[in-house]
């Protein structure tokens, strides 16, 4: 068996012009450009080359704060529900093409004076979220913890939730914000 040589000429190919050009092939070889910062290269069979560059979908937006209110206490006879005086809280930095589900979740003590009804909610935006019924016995030192959930908030850079109460008429009903604990407020918005 003999050794030989063979004469090899490399075959005319596009140059590459720009850091990151890569070579691809269609019927001949040919230069594709490289894409924008943060593409990927991808596979894709309609291209003439079976190549493009693509921007990678990214993920979810969150977003989420939390305060701890130490104001004076809210009191309130009314047969209304009304919201608290310092009871807001708003998230900030949402993006307006985008829609999300908003949870917010509150904690704080409140008091009342005479065996009555008592109500408490949240509000989402403006949208009033469901009652719940609060203890109705005496002088009573209750810790309560209400939370609310509204879907497809849209159109929106903000995200304000209010916690509004309700008494009877009889009766005062006191959220206690500075004196045994703080009023805990916190708010939790995810793309949908």
């Amino acid at each position: 068996m003999g050794i030989g040589s063979q004469s090899i000429t490399p075959s005319t190919s596009p140059s590459l012009t720009t850091k990151g050009d890569v070579l691809a092939y269609d019927t001949s070889t040919t230069r594709l450009a490289v894409g924008s910062n943060g593409q990927v290269l991808s596979s894709d069979s309609a291209e003439d080359t079976g190549l493009k560059w693509v921007s990678v979908a990214g993920g979810k937006d969150i977003q989420m704060t939390t305060s701890a209110i130490t104001t004076a206490d809210f009191s309130t006879s009314s047969a209304d529900m009304i919201d608290v005086t310092n009871g807001t809280l708003t998230l900030s930095g949402l993006t307006s093409d985008k829609t999300y589900t908003v949870f917010t979740w509150m904690s704080y003590q409140m008091q009342h004076t005479v065996v009555s009804t008592k109500y408490a909610t949240t509000s989402i935006n403006g949208v009033e979220q469901t009652k719940i019924q609060n203890h109705t016995s005496v002088a009573r030192h209750d810790l309560e913890t209400i939370h609310g959930c509204e879907t497809g908030v849209t159109d929106t850079t903000t995200c304000i939730c209010k916690l509004r109460v309700q008494s009877d008429g009889s009766g005062t009903y006191q959220v206690r914000m500075n004196n045994d604990s703080a009023f805990i407020i916190s708010i939790l918005a995810i793309e949908e």
